[in-house]
């Protein structure tokens, strides 16, 4: 029997679950291969699935196949997370409904419960079966794996799998890689519940506070940023909440990466897609060096699991180098708002591909890299800030918001922003907004040699 390898670490200790969940790779290509794209796959499926029902059985058939387990329970807490476990959904292997008061080991649910940690058994005797509990043996089980769901708010539940038959049974490696797969259902369980939350809020004023607490999750604060690198952002949203969506995620071997993208439409069920889009680019980047791979794959989830006609504009770029050496690549998958600010001129990240959700076979090049040199400015919005309209009805268009960069290198990311937002609020005056508008502005200092 061995027990949690994401042992949680003491106040002052590193380490990170997250950080450490490609510990299940072996050095073997076919094995490692195989479980990327298990990993990869689930990930992508239920961080794109907001019905309930359909996420919760997805859920326990993905851990059924990435621990090649008989049976699979998920067990969610009753009311806010204090309540008794309860079974939401059982499965076979094979995919088939089991009864929901199917026998389980129990004991080792309220052991992983108690002590938050993940716990992994194979039953080689009696006594090993009656060391972990009595179900263990009165079940006859030969392998049991149990993880906590953990989200933002806490532990959700657990999801727990086991095998009668004999067999290689579970290794270190299987714990790492559930756990990994376990931390994003929590996430993807969290947002389906934040969707059906928002179906029920039909009256305008708790829908208009709910979307505010959504909006905010949106907009991360970057943080432990490479020296010389400057971020700044600013949205408004004319809807309950934004469809727009940013991030800047900081690799800590140097990279950055940074996001932005505008799904179609406006209010709560955009916001939330922007969301589950976000958490999956988060864990593509963690695991793929290849930009034009994330986008793939986020594209054939866009297309596997959302309605017909939902569609995401997006830019992937990532700056990587040292200090002096930097440079930029990105991906723009249909979106019309980026531009590099140099000392040479203003140059457009023009649109490379289609958008994310319009075809699955679409390609997504990745163009550059391009040397980059302190002073130089990276700068992404949304279409609302040139469609946005004066009280004549005139665009601001893209001709102004580029004259405004052409005038700026040089600036820190705050002033940039500054700049573009008082261009705006000259043109429109009093004229309420007809989309929302997102900015992001990034740039580059000269450091001391």
């Amino acid at each position: 029997m061995f027990r949690n390898p994401f042992r949680k670490k003491e106040r002052g200790e590193e380490g990170d679950p997250l950080a450490e969940s490609v510990d299940f790779l072996t050095g073997d290509p076919t094995k490692d291969r195989r479980s990327l794209q298990l990993l990869l796959d689930a990930i992508s499926e239920v961080a794109t699935t907001l019905e309930p029902s359909v996420l919760l059985q997805s859920l326990v058939d993905k851990s059924l196949e990435v621990t090649r387990s008989e049976r699979g329970f998920l067990l969610l807490l009753e009311g806010e997370g204090e309540g008794e476990l309860r079974v939401e959904v059982a499965r076979d292997r094979e995919g088939h409904d089991l009864p929901l008061d199917t026998h389980y080991s129990q004991s080792v649910t309220q052991k992983v419960l108690a002590s938050g940690e993940p716990v992994a058994s194979v039953v080689q005797s009696s006594r090993e079966a009656l060391d972990l509990g009595q179900s263990v043996y009165d079940l006859k089980l030969r392998s049991v794996m149990c993880v906590p769901l953990e989200g933002r708010s806490g532990v959700l539940g657990l999801i727990y799998v086991d095998s009668r038959a004999e067999g290689e049974g579970f290794k270190a490696r299987d714990l790492h890689f559930f756990a990994a797969l376990a931390h994003q259902m929590a996430l993807s369980i969290e947002n389906a519940r934040l969707f059906q939350a928002s179906l029920e809020k039909v009256r305008l004023e708790k829908e208009l506070e709910f979307a505010q607490k959504i909006q905010a999750r949106l907009m991360p604060q970057p943080k432990g940023l490479p020296a010389g690198i400057q971020v700044a952002h600013w949205y408004q949203a004319v809807a309950r909440a934004s469809g727009d969506v940013f991030d800047v995620i900081v690799d800590p071997e140097g990279p950055v990466s940074v996001i932005l993208g505008d799904v179609t439409g406006h209010g709560i069920g955009p916001a939330l897609i922007a969301h589950s889009v976000q958490a999956a680019m988060h864990s593509y980047l963690e695991i793929l060096e290849d930009l034009s791979e994330v986008v793939s794959r986020m594209n054939h989830r866009f297309v596997a699991g959302l309605e017909a006609g939902t569609f995401m504009s997006l830019l992937l770029a990532r700056i990587e180098g040292e200090p002096g050496a930097r440079r930029l690549s990105w991906v723009n998958a249909g979106h019309s708002g980026a531009w590099l600010v140099q000392k040479a001129g203003v140059r457009p990240l023009t649109n490379s591909s289609s958008v994310v959700g319009l075809d699955e076979g679409m390609s997504f090049p990745t163009e550059g890299p391009l040397p980059l040199e302190g002073g130089d400015l990276l700068f992404l919005c949304s279409d609302g800030l040139f469609e946005a309209r004066n009280a004549q009805g005139d665009f601001l268009g893209e001709a102004a918001v580029q004259e405004v960069l052409e005038s700026s290198h040089g600036l820190g990311a705050e002033a940039l922003l500054r700049r573009v937002r008082d261009r705006l609020g000259g043109h429109i005056g009093r004229t309420p907004l007809d989309d929302d508008v997102m900015l992001l502005g990034l740039s580059l200092e000269d450091l001391p040699g």
